[in-house]
């Protein structure tokens, strides 16, 4: 992959831009993840849009209210892999292909709240997000991130909780 910048290994931050994994590795991911069909379960049941994001800043789970935020609800495949930001189809993430440019992003407080995650901490939550489902019609949403290890590997599970108002 391209980047639009180049870092050194030693200027790199949480925003860094993180080798992508390949759709088969993120299959993995998924089968490994839907194992645990008590989680699947209880994250299908749920009205709020939920994701699971591996340490590769990756989508590797989408629950059918997080599709459907994004009009995937028919294709679950086309989220996977997929970073935050391009989950969202935030302008920036579509048209330069990355999602965590420090440039851009390091005053992103839900990808913020997704890096603490994957490093173990929840501390940052209900940071807001703008989603817009039409040009005509944006919802606000509070983004809650918190950690947990599958397989030794890190994880963050999102939810978007839509704020009232």
């Amino acid at each position: 992959m391209a980047h639009l910048f180049e870092v050194s290994h030693s200027d790199k931050t949480p925003f860094s831009e993180t080798e992508r994994l390949d759709y088969n590795s993120i299959m993995q991911e998924q089968l490994a993840l839907k194992a645990q069909s008590a989680f699947i379960a209880l994250a299908e049941c749920m009205d709020q849009p939920v994701l699971v994001i591996n340490d590769h800043k990756q989508v590797i789970f989408s629950n059918a209210a997080a599709l459907d935020c994004v009009q995937e609800h028919d294709h679950p495949d086309h989220v996977l892999g997929l970073r935050f930001g391009e989950f969202l189809g935030r302008n920036h993430a579509m048209n330069n292909h990355t999602c965590s440019d420090p440039s851009i992003c390091a005053n992103c407080n839900e990808l913020s709240a997704i890096l603490n995650a994957l490093n173990g901490d929840s501390s940052i939550e209900g940071t807001l997000s703008v989603f817009e489902t039409t040009p005509d019609n944006s919802i606000f949403y509070d983004v809650y991130a918190v950690p947990f290890s599958m397989n030794e590997r890190s994880y963050a599970l999102v939810q978007l909780v839509s704020k009232k108002g």
